[in-house]
């Protein structure tokens, strides 16, 4: 039976939606799990990627893991960057929104307080600083102050 572009697609898609669903038990896992169990899980998913994608033994697979991108070939580099790109979109993904800050310096902008910032302005005017003369008293400002 011959499929069309878009009758393909559907199923590719199918498979998409099945497989991140069966993942749901692993998310769980990498969600749980410590730092260092976190590393074991990714690199458990990508060598086993590896070994389906590229028809390997767990040993080849592992081999061509512990390469570096440069030492791959070109189909064990592409295999590679398919296996971590599902492991992204299956589980990491989910778990990384998950545990992001809810503000950070991109979400929440940190202002000066405006009296303080019209004072130095003013000391620094008066003064006649140079340009050099100003990053120095920058730097030096920085250096000699600390937040608890």
């Amino acid at each position: 039976m011959m499929l069309s572009v878009n009758q393909f697609a559907i199923k590719v898609g199918q498979t998409d939606r099945l497989t991140k669903e069966a993942t749901k038990p692993y998310r769980e896992a990498y969600r749980k799990a410590t730092h260092e169990q976190r590393v074991q899980l990714e690199r458990d998913w990508i060598t086993g990627y590896l070994e389906g994608n590229l028809d390997r033994t767990p040993n080849q697979a592992m081999a061509i893991f512990n390469q570096s991108r440069t030492e791959r070939s070109k189909v064990e580099q592409d295999s590679y960057k398919r296996g971590y790109a599902k492991f992204l979109d299956h589980v990491k993904s989910e778990i990384k929104s998950e545990e992001a800050p809810t503000s950070n310096s991109r979400t929440h902008k940190v202002v000066a307080p405006k009296a303080v910032v019209a004072q130095v302005v003013g000391i620094v005017i008066d003064s006649g600083m140079t340009k050099e003369e100003f990053n120095a008293f920058i730097a030096e400002i920085k250096a000699s102050v600390t937040f608890a």
